[in-house]
């Protein structure tokens, strides 16, 4: 991670505070930290992959760091929800990419042609 990194990542978490009763709405959020919409959900995502547990209410009130048990099972499902929508989608188009004629080799996401 650059300098440029941990100070982005350092502006973010400054501003994320814990608790969903001190949840940021995002464009405050980009407002602050001087970040585009796109490039702050980016940042935040990669947060997430850091250990960081960063909630996303689903009330419109924005991100908040977990505390609670019930933050950190309503981001566990939140997650889990998403996860199940995409593997949802890739089952369709695994289907139609093997009705065109490709194979699939066993690593994740390897796609051949037959």
């Amino acid at each position: 991670m650059t300098n440029k990194q941990s100070e982005i990542d350092y502006r973010i978490l400054r501003y994320i505070q814990k608790g969903r009763e001190n949840a940021i709405d995002r464009f405050r959020l980009a407002e602050l930290t001087g970040l585009g919409d796109r490039e702050l959900r980016k940042k935040i995502a990669d947060l997430r992959e850091d250990g960081f547990v960063i909630c996303n209410a689903q009330d419109g009130s924005g991100y908040y760091l977990a505390v609670t048990d019930d933050d950190f099972l309503q981001q566990y499902k939140q997650v889990t929800n998403r996860a199940m929508s995409i593997l949802k989608q890739r089952k369709f188009l695994r289907r139609e990419l093997k009705y065109r004629g490709y194979k699939f080799d066993g690593r994740a996401g390897n796609v051949v042609r037959e």
